[in-house]
């Protein structure tokens, strides 16, 4: 039986079925509201409690590869029980609401939620060098003004016909869809050691695959995410539509299959 100051969260898998992922205790007395920030923000969510405290959670990954929510701010300014906590809506950036029992009203602003710099992703359809990397990293210098190529994805030296970022916002990793023979989806996580060395240097990121598709030698030509960043569509040479989608293990798995017929006449 749960208690009334601990925290669930349930996640659903391909068959429909309902998990427990986590399972902790956040407040020391009853948990009154539960709200979730807009996807595009990460997992993100805030409680309150007769405590006199809302907190935000931010879920992380473990060095095992696991996740956990871990408390990223305790707001302490109520001193009265916190009953109800609100995010405003996603345009208004990263802001929450909250209410407490005598009768006061709090707004608080993130304006320096993800301290990342600017960063943007570039492929090369270059058949002359197979044996190199064809998708490079680059980050914006504030300093300098200027934009540095600090990283290559050294596993992928196929030639890239189309790139996309996944547009959820997570200041430990991101990210990077790919289409080239296949799709491949690879992870992009920011070094915490600063020495530690790549081929050409400082690492700025630590590159795993989290899917790698081919279909023979078929070309995947556009990849482009939905809106949240929960589901990924590919399309290619194949005639073939794809929707991808991680299940609650993080498994990237194909969801959609829609096979285009090229000789029927347009409409």
């Amino acid at each position: 039986m749960l208690q009334p100051h601990w925290l669930q969260v349930w996640d659903i898998d391909e068959r429909e079925k309902w998990h427990v992922t986590s399972s902790w205790q956040a407040h020391s007395s009853s948990v009154y509201r539960i709200a979730w920030a807009h996807p595009e923000f990460g997992q993100i969510l805030a409680t309150c409690s007769l405590d006199h405290t809302a907190i935000i959670w931010k879920e992380t990954v473990k060095d095992n590869g696991s996740l956990q929510w871990s408390a990223h701010l305790t707001l302490k300014d109520s001193r009265t029980a916190v009953t109800s906590v609100q995010f405003a809506p996603h345009w208004m950036g990263l802001m929450l609401a909250t209410c407490s029992a005598d009768g006061g009203v709090r707004v608080y602003q993130a304006s320096n939620w993800l301290d990342q710099c600017l960063m943007l992703a570039a492929g090369s359809g270059d058949t002359n060098s197979p044996l190199q990397g064809k998708v490079f990293i680059l980050e914006y210098e504030r300093e300098t003004r200027h934009w540095s190529k600090t990283e290559t994805v050294d596993m992928l030296n196929e030639p890239v016909n189309d790139i996309a970022f996944c547009p959820t916002l997570d200041s430990e990793s991101t990210i990077l869809a790919i289409a080239t023979t296949g799709v491949r989806l690879v992870t992009l996580k920011y070094v915490q050691d600063e020495t530690a060395c790549g081929d050409s240097g400082p690492k700025r990121f630590y590159i795993e695959t989290l899917l790698e598709f081919r279909n023979g030698d078929s070309q995947i030509w556009r990849v482009s995410w939905n809106i949240i960043g929960t589901i990924l569509a590919s399309s290619g040479d194949d005639n073939s539509i794809r929707l991808w989608k991680a299940n609650f293990m993080e498994n990237w798995k194909c969801i959609f299959e829609m096979k285009i017929d090229v000789s029927d006449d347009p409409i």
